[in-house]
């Protein structure tokens, strides 16, 4: 299985960063990943080094994205 860059950046987000319950214009309530956007530089060194860890671990390997 494999899944798009965009798809494991909203889990590690919800893993590591949590979510928000947000109540949308019909009612109902959707659950969102809170952003990395929020991030201090030493924050998001912080949720980086949790992915990496997390990949390393299980022997994943990361695309390196574009700058």
């Amino acid at each position: 299985q494999s899944y798009s860059a965009e798809q494991w950046h909203v889990y590690f987000r919800s893993r590591w960063l949590g979510c928000d319950d947000v109540t949308m214009p019909n009612g109902k309530i959707a659950t969102i990943p809170r952003s990395t956007a929020q991030l201090d530089v030493a924050e998001f060194g912080e949720y980086l080094d949790r992915v990496e860890a997390w990949a390393g671990e299980r022997d994943a390997w990361l695309e390196d994205l574009p700058a």
